[in-house]
């Protein structure tokens, strides 16, 4: 569980950097580096990014509705 937190932490940090939230786009851009790094399975590995993409989503809705300077999600470790 640790090694998918710091994983979507990365992505999270990646994200915003590069200002790619969608799914697909950010996938092919960490997928091989969060499989790697972490020693994650495909499936965690995809997991990670979608967990990051739908958190990403969630904030924009809210934003909508409230005004406050964006940043980097980050999960506990």
């Amino acid at each position: 569980m640790r090694a998918c937190n710091e994983a979507a932490t990365w992505v999270s940090e990646t994200a915003f950097e590069r200002g790619e939230f969608k799914n697909f786009a950010l996938r092919k851009q960490v997928y091989g580096t969060v499989k790697s790094r972490w020693n994650l399975g495909a499936q965690a590995a995809q997991h990670v990014i979608k967990k990051t993409c739908d958190a990403y989503a969630t904030l924009k809705t809210n934003l909508k509705t409230v005004r406050s300077p964006p940043r980097p999600i980050s999960w506990p470790r």
